[in-house]
Parts: C-alpha cells; structure tokens; sequence
C-alpha cells in the first residue's frame, strides 16, 4: 500500500544514502510487478463524482427574447469512480503505454434524486453544434439544415431525464447525424452525456515516463495516442509543456513546489495547478496543497497565452473551447458557476452563485520522492455557447455568442 511505501522511504532516508539510492529508486520507478507500479496500476481509490445538471425554468420565454434564462442546480447525482490501468505495454525500461478502464457505480443512498422519475430541461447540443457547422456551409445548404431542422421539430432545448442526460440521450437529429458520421468516416458518434465517454475501458493510448533512468520523467507523458503535441487540436501555438498523467509527479517538481501540469482528454488540454501553501492530511501526512490559477480562463484577447484557445473570437474570461476534442461541437468549460468569470457570464443567466470555497479545485501531493496525490477536489463546469447561422432561424431568442451552461462535476 502507499503507507508501506512511504514508511519504507522514511526508515532509508533515516539509515543512510546507499539504502536511499539503491533501494528507493528501485521502489519509486515504474518497473513492472514493482511496488509503485502495483499502486499505480490498480490505485484502489475510489472517486466520489458528484454531478449537477442545471434545469431551465422558463425556456418558452427564453425563445421568445422575452427573459433571460433561470437556471436551477439539481443534484447532486452520486457516483463511486475507480480508475485501473489496462493493456499495460512497456517499451524498454523508460517508457510504458496504457489505457484507462473506468467504472461508475452509482450511489442512491448519497444523491439527492432519481435517475429515472427526475426530468432535466438542458440545452439540446447536438443542435448547437449543428448550427455552428452551418456557419461554414453555403446558403443553399443552410436552407436544407433549417428544413430538416423544421421537420424533426427540434428545439433548442430537451426534455430527458436524469439517466439520460447522465449517460446520453438520442433524438431524430443525433440519430440521423450519427448515420451519416458512421457512413461517411467510419466512426461511431458517442451519445452526449456526461457519463457517456468516460465509462468502461477508453480507447485512448498513454504513454509515459517510468522513472528510469531519470526520475524526473516519472508519470510524465511522452505521447498521446501517438501524438507528442497534447493540445495538437489547437494549433502550434499553444503552450505544450510538459504534463503528468495527474497519477505521479517526479519529486524535484514537488521539492521546489514549481507548476504542475496535468493533461486530461476530457477538459482537452494541460492544467497547470500552483502550489498554495503546506498543509497535513487528515491522515497525518505533510502535503503540498496546489490551486488551479484564478486566471486559467483569462480571455485571449487579455491573456496572449491564452489566444490559441480562441476560434473565430476570443470569449469572455472564465471559459474556454474544448471543441476540437469534441467533434467541434460549440463547448466549452468553466469553473462551477463562471467562478473568476467575467461578469457577462452571470449577466446573461439567472440562478448562478459562485462561491470559491465550494467551487475551487485543488489537489494535494505528499511530500516525499514518490510525489503521490493524497487528496483533492477537481472542479468543471460543462456548457455550450451560441454560434448562430444567418439562414437557420432555430436560435431565435438567444443571443449570439452567450453561454449556456449546462452542469458542473465535483470529484474528490
């Protein structure tokens, strides 16, 4: 276990170095059937995801430009995560690949709900992302979207309930887009949900550093699913630095308290996350606390790091695309309730109330070699942004380029 891990790191810093460097380097590196490596590859933890949809209250108003949208927060829908490594390829000594097998196990006796009697009025997204390709077609093209659109009687917004908008829904568009994506790329188009890509065992390939012979490449990611650009998606431009698989950091990252990186397919690139303060656990562990920046979502046209994130125009600060990892759908993330947001945020929905006690994410790292996390909190918010189309009418009533949020998940 990591306790026997750490007790064995304390009594070798405690008797001498050549204990230290001979058998905790052994211990600490990723070497198959190594101790390290039995933690990492089967954690044991479990992750409470703790999921909030908003429901919209008075959509009918909403279309017809009369009132902004109100927005409730439902929830929270409980569910135990656990996160195994699987289909574990070591290339030499310095480098392994794997992928991650995901399971959720929902909790009834910790939700606040029912997936199956609740029902959630949510932006219907596939809608959005419809319209938005649209923008690119020609007139004639648009017309024949509208006239489809017009025929299905799709809405801006669905009605589903909570198991659906969890794990996915279908209506006649999605089925009749998912045809068409299978037809003409070969590629199965996922239902939207905000369970529905991160259950069972991910297609994604990573592969990381093992430790060996530089500790400093420990848990840091070489490729993804063979690209080396881990936000490729966006252009050269981005900055690419060098991230954690968010499972180990190398000690001398934890030491000097520098930035961490963490990379994760589903918020579509690199976090950084910066030291706080020390602090122990609840378990009497010394750890090093490490924020997520106030400014991670800084607009483009405020922040010139930030500007490769823009597409057509930068956003307002607080959220940021994500489309390319997402079939270029219009989303893009923020933290809970546009907490650090700008204003217009909040100005253009009713019910949000950001609290940076409740909404903040963070994570804890034990201050030893192994630079194992022993606690945290990530915190994101989901929502799609109003791309509109000249000649596709189904948008009326909503403002181009205003976000709808549509939940926020607490993992801890």
């Amino acid at each position: 276990s990591v306790f026997t891990i750490l007790s064995f790191i304390g009594l070798a810093m405690l008797f001498g170095s050549d204990l230290f460097e001979t058998g905790i380097q052994k211990i600490i590196t990723l070497s198959e059937n190594g101790s390290i490596y039995n933690l990492w590859l089967d954690p044991k933890l479990d992750i409470l995801v703790q999921l909030h949809p908003f429901n919209y209250t008075n959509i009918e108003a909403v279309l017809a430009g009369k009132e902004k949208p109100k927005i409730k927060e439902l929830g929270p829908y409980v569910f135990r995560q656990r996160i195994t490594k699987a289909n574990v390829e070591f290339h030499g000594r310095e480098t392994l690949t794997y992928s991650e097998n995901i399971t959720n196990e929902f909790l009834s006796d910790l939700t606040n709900g029912n997936l199956e009697d609740d029902t959630i009025i949510t932006p219907n997204v596939v809608i959005f992302a419809a319209i938005k390709q649209a923008r690119k077609m020609n007139m004639l093209s648009q017309f024949t979207l509208s006239a489809v659109l017009s025929r299905l009687k799709t809405k801006p917004f669905i009605k589903i309930s909570a198991r659906e908008f969890l794990y996915g829904y279908d209506d006649d568009l999605s089925s009749i887009l998912r045809k068409f994506v299978n037809f003409v790329d070969h590629e199965s188009l996922p239902s939207f949900g905000f369970l529905a890509s991160r259950d069972g065992l991910m297609s994604d390939r990573l592969t990381i550093g093992t430790g060996v012979p530089n500790l400093n490449n420990l848990g840091m990611i070489q490729e993804y699913d063979g690209y080396k650009d881990l936000e490729e998606g966006y252009g050269e431009d981005c900055d690419n630095a060098s991230s954690s698989d968010g499972f180990l950091f190398p000690a001398e990252l934890i030491e000097t308290s520098e930035t961490l990186h963490i990379y994760r397919k589903f918020v579509c690139r690199s976090i950084p996350m910066e030291f706080h303060k020390q602090i122990f656990t609840q378990q009497g562990f010394p750890a090093k606390r490490y924020l997520l920046p106030r400014n991670i979502f800084t607009s483009g046209d405020i922040n010139p790091a930030n500007k490769c994130y823009c597409e057509e125009s930068c956003l307002p600060s607080g959220v940021v695309s994500v489309a390319p990892c997402y079939y270029d759908a219009p989303l893009v993330l923020s933290q809970p309730h546009f907490l650090n947001g700008d204003q217009i945020l909040l100005d253009n929905v009713i019910g949000l109330k950001p609290d940076a006690a409740k909404h903040t994410s963070y994570i804890d790292i034990h201050v030893s070699l192994v630079g194992v996390p022993v606690g945290g909190a990530a915190r994101i918010q989901l929502n799609v942004v109003v791309k509109k189309s000249r000649y596709v009418s189904h948008l009326k009533g909503l403002t181009e380029g205003m976000v709808l949020p549509i939940g926020w998940a607490n993992l801890v």
